[in-house]
């Protein structure tokens, strides 16, 4: 399950098999489902959270109540960077 996440982190640290090993138990895995809240406006970001698969989507509501995307995230380790 971890796997991407390690492939991910390899490309900008290297890690030895301890330091993995620490890190990894630092590792929570968490599932969302469509619709689920991750964030609320206001809240405090405590927590970094790496998509293994499926993506988020960042959006503010404004004044008459109609929500704008502003960002989609999501793991695609075959997207091209521009």
């Amino acid at each position: 399950m971890l796997k991407k996440y390690k492939t991910f982190i390899s490309k900008y640290i290297s890690l030895n098999p301890i330091e993995w090993m620490i890190m990894k138990s630092k590792l929570k895995i968490e599932r969302y489902q469509k619709d689920d809240v991750i964030l609320q406006m206001g809240d405090i970001c405590k927590k970094l959270i790496f998509i293994n698969s499926g993506l988020a989507r960042g959006y503010i509501i404004d004044e008459n109540g109609k929500d704008h995307t502003w960002i989609i995230f999501f793991n695609d380790s075959n997207a091209k960077r521009c």
